[in-house]
């Protein structure tokens, strides 16, 4: 059983985990396209949460258990808005799936919760660095919410304490990538200066125009005769 501090810091990363997902749920509902965001960092992520669920539900672990249920359905509900803000068919998410329902099963037959503990760090490690090359890509970063990032930043960076503390290799290590990886899509939200408004620019009216124009307007003032 880890010690009180530690339990706390893990409830506390827990709860911050859950708030990460309302500023970008916000976002995406108030920006009609997803611009900025990274559809396969957004698909792992969602898979990524799912599979430390079922690390922290092996383990009994409470803070993993309270951190992603709530977790999971947050990046599912990004990854829905972002699916269909892309043209993405929605057979290849779920071959994406089906696919991690394979790995999760055979990381629990073959090595245990550990394996599953892996599994989780390689699936988090990977999910997060098409969304830092988006971020430097992207003509676009709209729907990116730079808070949700930050808050992911600190979650991430009480994780890798808790881990450190109740010596879970898996969690640890990939909090601290993850963490690193967050800052940076934080910072490159934050401080790219946004993208210029096109305003038209009015064409000068020929002066025979004008002329012809205010005739016309003189015209028409003029009484009819009778």
């Amino acid at each position: 059983m880890p010690s009180a501090w530690l339990a706390t810091t893990g409830f506390v990363a827990a709860v911050l985990g859950v708030a990460t997902a309302l500023p970008q749920v916000w976002r995406l509902l108030r920006t009609p396209g997803a611009d900025g965001m990274s559809l396969p960092s957004v698909v792992l992520g969602a898979l990524g949460t799912g599979t430390w669920l079922a690390y922290g539900l092996l383990e009994a672990d409470p803070p993993q258990i309270v951190a992603n249920v709530p977790g999971l359905a947050g990046a599912a509900t990004i990854a829905v808005l972002v699916v269909r803000r892309t043209t993405t068919r929605p057979a290849h998410v779920l071959a994406a799936v089906a696919a991690w329902c394979g790995l999760v099963t055979t990381a629990w037959t073959v090595g245990g919760a550990v394996a599953v503990g892996s599994a989780a760090t390689v699936v988090s490690l990977v999910a997060r660095a098409p969304q830092v090359r988006e971020v430097f890509t992207a003509p676009s970063l709209a729907a990116i919410s730079p808070l949700s990032f930050g808050l992911s930043t600190t979650a991430c960076t009480l994780w890798a304490v808790y881990g450190v503390g109740t010596g879970q290799v898996p969690v640890w290590a990939s909090s601290v990538v993850a963490g690193a990886m967050s800052l940076v899509v934080c910072v490159r939200a934050t401080v790219r200066a946004p993208e210029p408004v096109v305003r038209p620019v009015p064409h000068p009216v020929p002066q025979q125009t004008r002329q012809a124009q205010q005739q016309q307007t003189t015209t028409e003032a003029l009484p009819l005769a009778a």
